[in-house]
This record gives structure tokens, C-alpha cells and sequence, in this order.
């Protein structure tokens, strides 16, 4: 199983609400690696990169023929690459494998992860309306893609 954390921390970019920073922590049966306390720092702003993740997956690799797809976290340089081949998917970071799985499975444990941070977070304390508004609209289109 593919389990990304999302973790929030106490440091916002700005005043303003949104824009919160956190840290990915992504574990797979190969390995695992993170975000936090890397030099220099690779934290990332947090909704905005979930939802990064979410359309990136989904129209990168799980709807077009493309072989791989390669996020980086907003406002950092943390990337999580993904490998289409066959009928399997390899996660890396820093060309570390971390998981390999098809992709049905790989598309249930991103959703999952994002409804676990969902869960634990409240969103609309953390986050401004259009950073809730683009989350909420990437987890629909994410969820309502079938994978085959």
C-alpha cells in the first residue's frame, strides 16, 4: 500500500490565510522519503500541492498514454515521480523507489491519503475559500475517474 501524509506546519507564508506550508511523507512497500527537514528546506504549500497531486495523477497518467509524471511540490523543490509501464506504476523520489503497484491501486491510495488529511484537518480553517474551492473540485474529479 501507498500512504502519502500530509503534515501540516506552524508557519504561514504570509498574513493572510492559506497558503500553509507542510511537509509530504510518502511510504510504499519499497521505501519511504519526505519533504521535512531537508537542506535547504522542501517545504510545500499544502493545498495548493494536494491539489497538484490529485489533477496531475489524474490527467498525467491515469487518463492519457504519457509514461510519466512528475510533481514537485508547490513553492518547493520535492518531487515525487511516477512511472507508467504496463500494467504498473513505480513511485520515486530521487530516483529511490518507493512503491510499484497498477494503477487502480496506486488512484485508491492517493484518495485515501487525501481523505485522511481532509479528515484530520479542517480545511476552512486552514486554507482561503478559493484554495478549499480547488481542493474540493480536484478530489471530485479525482474520485469520479474510472480506472479500468
Amino acid at each position: 500500500m501507498l500512504q502519502i501524509k500530509f503534515s501540516l506546519s506552524d508557519v504561514q507564508v504570509d498574513s493572510r490565510k492559506g497558503f500553509r506550508l507542510g511537509d509530504i511523507t510518502i511510504c510504499g512497500e519499497s521505501g519511504e522519503a519526505t519533504s521535512a527537514a531537508r537542506t535547504p528546506d522542501q517545504s510545500v504549500m499544502l493545498i495548493l500541492s494536494i491539489v497538484e497531486l490529485l489533477d496531475g495523477v489524474r490527467r498525467s497518467l491515469l487518463t492519457s498514454t504519457n509514461k510519466k509524471y512528475r510533481f514537485v511540490g508547490v513553492d518547493s523543490s520535492f518531487s515525487i515521480t511516477f512511472r507508467k509501464s504496463k500494467a504498473l506504476i513505480t513511485v520515486h523520489v530521487d530516483d529511490k523507489l518507493i512503491h510499484t503497484a497498477t494503477a487502480s491501486s496506486i488512484k485508491a491510495d492517493i484518495e485515501q491519503s487525501v481523505l485522511e488529511f481532509i479528515k484530520t484537518n479542517d480545511v476552512a480553517q486552514i486554507s482561503d475559500a478559493a484554495e478549499a474551492y480547488d481542493l474540493e473540485n480536484a478530489l471530485r474529479a479525482f474520485r469520479e475517474l474510472s480506472i479500468d
